[in-house]
């Protein structure tokens, strides 16, 4: 297998294969579980090489991981902090909400992609990487008031909430 150096990465072919790999990989997984995927069926549909494959991915599940995150990513945006010093709990209640729903909203429009790659390509990686995704869409500026005064660190709160969210998905 050749190594992907970080040269490599930043080479806009690199870049473009990809992107090519995962358009693919996430048309596919829109009508077809991960199982009846072939990488030969793949890289017909990204008009890209076998070896082209290898250099971005190690199999099928991999890639149907990546695509699931890289939709879930594209899906809304991350919001800008908000200071919450002066919110009642149903407020911060409805902003923590605000900040998951579209995500949400997305995931239920694209449920059966979803539950394909879930189903076919599930892992410990991919959970960890959805607990990240959703650290990540969450302000953790927003918190710092309120977990200062209860000695507690935003970040270990937004990934309480951040794995509650990710187990909201896969049930």
């Amino acid at each position: 297998m050749e190594i992907v150096t970080t040269a490599d990465v930043n080479d806009p072919r690199m870049q473009r294969s990809r992107a090519a790999l995962l358009d693919a990989a996430t048309d596919l997984l829109d009508t077809q579980a991960v199982a009846d995927i072939s990488i030969t069926k793949l890289v017909e549909h990204a008009g890209v090489t076998r070896p082209t494959f290898y250099q971005h991915f190690p199999d099928i599940p991999g890639i149907a991981r990546a695509a699931a995150l890289r939709r879930l990513a594209a899906a809304s945006p991350i919001p800008a902090p908000i200071p919450i010093a002066d919110l009642t709990r149903q407020q911060l209640h409805d902003l923590i909400a605000a900040q998951f729903l579209p995500d949400l909203e997305h995931l239920a429009a694209h449920r059966d992609f979803y539950l394909r790659v879930l189903d076919g390509a599930s892992d410990l990686h991919l959970l960890g990487a959805l607990v990240t995704l959703s650290l990540e869409r969450t302000t953790l500026e927003t918190f710092e008031h309120v977990t200062r005064e209860q000695g507690t660190s935003a970040h270990d709160l937004m990934t309480l909430i951040a794995g509650g969210v990710t187990w909201l998905i896969i049930t």
